[in-house]
């Protein structure tokens, strides 16, 4: 196991070592999911969605074996997937932190916001008892490599993906048997937080793309989207600039787009 690598070493271990274990992938999305998935081990953020492609679970569990054999850096990668066949690839160890300090009812700010998308849309700050058991079985797995299906019902796997991604906002739709497209034609603001550098030849990264209703912004102080862009810079410049080894990029972007759709998929 080699103790030290580069930002560029650890995104080509990822890419040869995909190569080597999943089916056939396109240049780009391969690309993209070795810088996502190097992010997440080095606790840039907490999580990613496996999207760009479709793997096999049996892909996925040996590529993350082989990762953990090549670096340090990649001690701490949890593979989690739900009754759908969605993948998250995690950082356990920050996962497990934010579990703990995040969840606890004596944080008088949580990071996520849970959207209850019912006929009035309204916010918690805790998820349903059902996720935070969930995510506490996750986090008291002895050095665990693969959680199995969540077996929790869509409408909470929605808003633990929110959580696992590190989202400020996750949606809890009330009955998707009756509503599958809550969000459909509901005014949204869309942010997008994104890793740039000073340097114009390096490309842009997006860390993470999210929705709230515009109707959430005017009701609760808290979810202003200026207060917003300023915890999402306040929350990932530091981790930014902290990364045990350099990164490309110099600092955190965030941009808010208003934006109403027929279709909103959750």
């Amino acid at each position: 196991m080699q103790p030290n690598h580069s930002f560029e070493n650890l995104v080509d271990v990822i890419r040869v070592s995909a190569q080597s274990t999943i089916g056939r992938v396109s240049r780009g999305a391969l690309e993209l999911f070795a810088v996502d998935v190097t992010l997440v081990a080095l606790g840039i953020r907490s999580g990613c969605l496996i999207d760009t492609f479709s793997p096999r679970v049996e892909e996925m569990n040996l590529l993350v074996q082989i990762l953990k054999s090549k670096s340090t850096h990649f001690e701490y990668l949890l593979l989690l997937t739900d009754d759908t066949s969605n993948y998250f690839i995690v950082n356990s160890r920050l996962l497990a932190a934010r579990v703990e300090f995040e969840l606890s009812e004596s944080d008088p700010s949580p990071w996520t916001s849970f959207i209850l998308l019912d006929e009035d849309i309204s916010s918690q700050s805790r998820p349903s008892p059902a996720v935070i058991n969930h995510l506490q079985a996750i986090i008291s797995k002895d050095d665990p490599l693969l959680i199995p299906p969540t077996s929790l019902g869509t409408e909470d796997a929605i808003s633990l993906a929110g959580f696992l991604l590190e989202y400020p906002f996750s949606y809890r739709p009330s009955d998707l048997s009756t509503d599958s497209n809550p969000l459909g034609g509901i005014p949204l603001l869309v942010y997008e937080c994104s890793l740039i550098s000073r340097d114009p030849s390096t490309p842009r990264h997006s860390l993470m793309k999210f929705s709230c209703p515009l109707q959430l912004i005017i009701d609760v102080p808290s979810c202003a989207s200026d207060i917003i862009q300023s915890r999402l810079v306040s929350r990932f410049r530091p981790r930014l600039l902290g990364s045990p080894i350099p990164l490309p990029w110099t600092d955190i972007n965030v941009t808010i787009t208003p934006i109403t759709l027929n279709h909103v998929a959750l």
